[in-house]
């Protein structure tokens, strides 16, 4: 049996309300269930159970998937042990050789080096609670850390010595310590990668150990080592502290983020709990995009150094590119949120932080603001107006319009002088443009697939004209084209099988779209508009590059290749004006 028709075995026999009864207190209404969504924090049942369908849907936060994606999601469980347990419960035995699927190949290494990670914290921890120890001393005494924040966050220490680690793991295959990241290798054997340092157990969202933060105990260089990365661990994936600030951060629906394993120990320590860092990167896309799962909004808590200014401003370049809500939180220079929280405790803390925060469009114009010197203040409003050439027209309205109120510039004058900066960055713009076009295709693509899965039997009546090489957007809109297709069972559409098939964000991006009513309204005319709109695009393409091979045919004087590619052109040019009067496009 394979590993789909497993998925597809389970989904068929077990009752999604069932499964989310368990969790959730659900009312049937009509075709549906209804409850308050255990994704976020909401007063009114948004949160929609369809036993039929087979799946869920928040109309709130936007989660979407089927009876397993839910378990996984609210147990925070790997895929094959959220699939076991809604089995489990179901009454339906697996088959003997489910272990055996190369899905769980993976899962199963994984597994085992998280063991390994996990006994490696133990053996630190129980290092670090040995009494005169210098780590325990570090933290208690230097550090102000609280023997509950030590517990909490499994602080340990490795000690003095190239072989700790090492005889307690005697016998594992050096492969697999090797993939730990915890050792190295050298003439001699493997040795402790991390030696004389505090450690700091790095969890992933499921609280397994993936990896280790370490620090000297001294003033030399460089204070922090990570672990490298590894199967368990991407930097740009993992958030230090969000497993133990997750619940914080569901109630409150927002989140600190700090840039230091002690900054996130001494805010959680503060009260703070809902304090996650970056590790060993700058905070980044990836990284907002976890939040944005759990959190409304993201409060970015910096040094008032040089260093943290440079940061804020990162902060709020990533809040342009994803739209999030973002705020900034500056702290009086030579203090960082760990010496804030030591030196002036939490209600001072809390006092600070509701005086001081700022929106990030606020952040942006601040350095405006308070500059005094007029040509100064000239040249900082034209760094920020340069900022925001190309990017989204509302977010940048709206930002001229505040600019207008604050400044008391008329804002036709602004929207003018705007332009003029605009004009003066073409070749950024062309980029931006490129990268436009790029997107609309993209989304022509992403409708195509969503116009199938409202209506499938409109896929099998053009499927001879859709193939996977149909699509260019292969890190998104194929993966769902992909998984759309494995979805028929006995050429029947299972919309909850095609979850099982999608990772967490194309099922979003999917579910999204799952209510829409558009989708079924003349889909076989959107369908031919939108083959027609991708057509006059790859004829654009066409074009241009027959206009390319013309000059070039000039510069060599080949005039009758000049003419025959000049009737090529023409031609193109008649279906692009035909395309154009077809789809009412200017």
């Amino acid at each position: 049996m394979s590993f789909k028709d497993v998925i597809d075995k389970v989904l068929k026999q077990v009752k999604i309300s069932d499964v989310v009864g368990k969790y959730v207190e659900l009312e049937k209404k009509g075709a549906n269930h209804f409850g308050l969504c255990p994704f976020h924090k909401e007063k009114s049942p948004s949160f929609s159970v369809n036993d039929d369908k087979g799946i869920y849907h928040c109309f709130g936060c936007g989660e979407s998937g089927n009876a397993v994606g839910f378990v996984m999601k609210y147990k925070e469980l790997p895929f094959k042990k959220a699939l076991s347990e809604v089995a489990e419960e179901a009454g339906i035995d697996l088959p003997e050789d489910f272990n055996l699927q190369k899905i769980a190949k993976d899962e199963t290494e994984k597994e085992i080096l998280a063991g390994i990670n996990k006994k490696g914290a133990l053996l630190y921890y129980q290092e670090l609670k040995k009494e005169d120890n210098p780590a325990k001393e570090y933290l208690e005494k230097k550090r102000s850390v609280s023997p509950e924040m030590i517990k909490k966050f499994a602080l340990g220490f490795a000690k003095d010595s190239w072989d700790f680690l090492t005889l307690h793991f005697k016998g594992f295959p050096k492969d697999t310590l090797l993939k730990t990241g915890l050792f190295g290798e050298g003439k001699n054997g493997i040795y402790d990668r991390f030696k004389n340092k505090v450690m700091f157990p790095i969890f992933d969202v499921r609280g397994s150990v993936v990896a280790f933060g370490s620090r000297v105990l001294d003033d030399s260089k460089p204070k922090y080592i990570n672990s490298p990365e590894t199967l368990l661990f991407k930097k740009r994936e993992i958030l230090y502290g969000l497993n133990f600030a997750l619940p914080s951060i569901r109630e409150k629906n927002s989140v600190f983020v700090v840039e230091g394993y002690m900054d996130v120990i001494l805010m959680h320590q503060g009260g703070f709990e809902n304090t996650v860092a970056a590790l060993g990167t700058a905070f980044g896309d990836d990284h907002l995009k976890i939040i944005s799962r759990y959190a409304k909004e993201a409060v970015f808590v910096f040094d008032g150094d040089e260093a943290g200014r440079k940061a804020a401003a990162r902060s709020v370049e990533i809040a342009l590119n994803n739209g999030f809500p973002v705020k900034i939180l500056t702290l009086p220079e030579g203090l960082d949120p760990a010496d804030f929280i030591v030196t002036k405790g939490k209600d001072a803390f809390d006092e600070y932080y509701k005086k001081e925060v700022l929106n990030w469009d606020d952040y942006l114009l601040s350095p405006v603001k308070n500059e005094k010197e007029p040509l100064s203040r000239k040249k900082k409003m034209q760094e920020i107006l340069k900022s925001l050439t190309g990017r989204d027209p509302f977010i940048v309205n709206s930002l001229l319009e505040k600019i207008s109120r604050v400044f008391e510039i008329e804002k036709k004058e602004l929207d003018r002088y705007f332009n003029r900066i605009k004009n003066k960055t073409k070749p950024y713009e062309k980029k931006i443009e490129k990268k436009a076009e790029a997107v609309k295709h993209f989304s022509a693509e992403l409708e195509i697939v969503l116009l199938f899965i409202h209506n499938p039997k409109l896929y099998l009546k053009h499927q001879d004209k859709i193939s996977e090489a149909f699509f260019e957007d292969t890190e998104n809109v194929l993966p769902i084209f992909q998984a759309f297709k494995e979805s028929f069972s006995d050429e029947t559409f299972r919309e909850d099988l095609l979850f099982s098939l999608l990772s967490e964000e194309l099922g979003k991006i999917v579910g999204r779209n799952l209510n829409s009513k558009k989708y079924r309204l003349e889909p076989e005319r959107q369908l031919l508009d939108i083959f027609a709109f991708l057509r006059l695009e790859n004829i654009k393409i066409q074009r241009q590059g027959v206009l390319d091979q013309i000059k070039e045919a000039e510069k060599e004087d080949d005039f009758e290749r000049v003419l025959e590619l000049m009737k090529e052109e023409q031609g193109l040019s008649r279906e692009i004006h035909e395309l154009k009067n077809k789809l009412k496009t200017v």
